[in-house]
């Protein structure tokens, strides 16, 4: 479409370009993963995604692209080690076009293929930087996509400038924002390492949980406006702390047992 300014080429050009820079890179440096080609998103299954710079029949040109990439490089036998995708919407859109990926990959023989989406951003209102919305949103976004398809995000972006989806710091202080800790506390669960199960019965939260040899984790994310009244069984000894507007991954002094989440609020108990 006229408006696609990130490739002014035709669809089979693009095609063979990547046929003759990943064959070309592949027999260079066959340690080197190769992959793409980071789609813009496909809004069109979420039953018609219309607004001023996103026609409908730009989002159906991206579906019709996917399937036009992956029959030439099948009938190339080109290299492609990964996936790569955008999403600029919310954690239930984004769950959708995982889904779709999976059974698109999977119907053209790519079911195993590792798969990134490396652009994702569920909070670009500038007037929700630096609120609790922004970093409930994030967090409820890496919390529901560890049990998705996908096996990397990345988030767009970490920028300290004024933008609309540098989420992380204040433009003018470089101070982070919650967002910013809504990461961190995300990567507490990923640095002690192993996914423990857990389940819960609110469809306003988001739950995940960690443990190692020696240390235990609960991330419990509030991402609706609803306050909730919340009981865990974890057992005693965890320290929480708390991420909203507020609170930058603060102590907090309270029980895993009963406590009470205020809307879009992040807490984590670590032990």
């Amino acid at each position: 479409p006229e408006e696609a300014n990130l490739w002014k080429g035709t669809p089979e050009q693009y095609y063979q370009l990547y046929e003759v820079a990943s064959k070309h890179l592949k027999a260079c440096f066959p340690d080197l993963m190769i992959g793409g080609y980071a789609s813009c998103g496909f809004y069109a299954v979420l039953g018609g995604y219309i607004k001023a710079a996103n026609s409908s029949e730009r989002t159906e040109h991206f579906i019709d692209f996917l399937h036009g990439f992956l029959a030439h490089i099948r009938a190339t036998d080109c290299p492609l080690d990964f996936f790569s995708w955008h999403c600029y919407k919310g954690v239930a859109e984004a769950l959708a076009m995982d889904t779709f990926i999976h059974n698109v990959l999977e119907a053209n023989g790519y079911g195993d293929l590792e798969r990134h989406l490396n652009e994702w951003n569920n909070s670009t209102r500038a007037d929700r930087h630096g609120k609790s919305y922004s970093s409930a949103a994030v967090a409820a976004m890496m919390c529901t996509m560890q049990h998705s398809h996908t096996d990397m995000l990345c988030y767009y972006d970490s920028r300290i400038t004024a933008s609309a989806y540098g989420g992380f710091f204040a433009p003018l202080t470089h101070k982070p924002l919650c967002t910013y800790y809504s990461f961190k506390a995300f990567g507490e669960l990923y640095r002690i390492g192993t996914e423990a199960a857990c389940s819960w019965d609110e469809k306003d939260l988001c739950v995940l949980a960690a443990v190692s040899d020696t240390e235990k984790a609960v991330l419990v994310v509030n991402f609706s406006e609803n306050t909730h009244p919340v009981s865990m069984s974890i057992g005693d000894g965890f320290v929480a702390y708390r991420i909203d507007e507020t609170s930058f991954m603060d102590p907090v002094n309270i029980s895993p047992t009963a406590f009470t989440m205020e809307p879009n609020q992040v807490i984590l108990f670590l032990k």
